[in-house]
């Protein structure tokens, strides 16, 4: 018997939102500020995570800046796309590894999601993405 994940349904339905928001407005300054803290502790967080030659730390340290860049010029739903675009290419590229990146999307789902989806409860996607993170990949198979 399959015992279904916690939160499932509630996590599911937080992504969906997420990538069908139909909100694109532009950040505010505070809110592109936060992004551009979050970002720095964010990359501060993979580098203790992984170890990086000069290459690699220099391709990253690209991406982010392009990230941080993006959410100063694109809508919110924009901005969201270009994001998982780009922390994709850093797996296909070979950059970073998968499971390295589990943590800092548990950090930054904590806390960027707010601004994305003000009233999605971002809590469910935390608590999955973390049981994830710390060894349940099971729950990641059964979405």
């Amino acid at each position: 018997m399959h015992e279904r994940p916690v939160g499932r349904a509630e996590l599911v339905g937080w992504l969906r939102k997420l990538v069908g928001a139909g909100d694109n407005r532009t950040f505010k300054l505070s809110e592109q500020a936060e992004i551009r803290l979050e970002i720095e502790a964010l990359h501060v967080e993979l580098r203790a995570l992984t170890e990086l030659n000069r290459q690699q730390q220099k391709a990253v340290e690209q991406l982010l800046a392009e990230v941080q860049g993006g959410s100063e010029r694109m809508g919110r739903k924009d901005w969201v796309a270009y994001v998982i675009g780009a922390t994709t290419s850093l797996v296909l590229m070979e950059i970073v590894p998968p499971l390295a990146l589990l943590p800092v999307a548990v950090h930054a789902v904590h806390v960027l999601g707010h601004l994305l989806i003000p009233d999605a409860n971002t809590a469910t996607a935390l608590g999955m993405l973390t049981r994830v993170r710390d060894g349940g990949a099971g729950d990641l198979e059964r979405l």
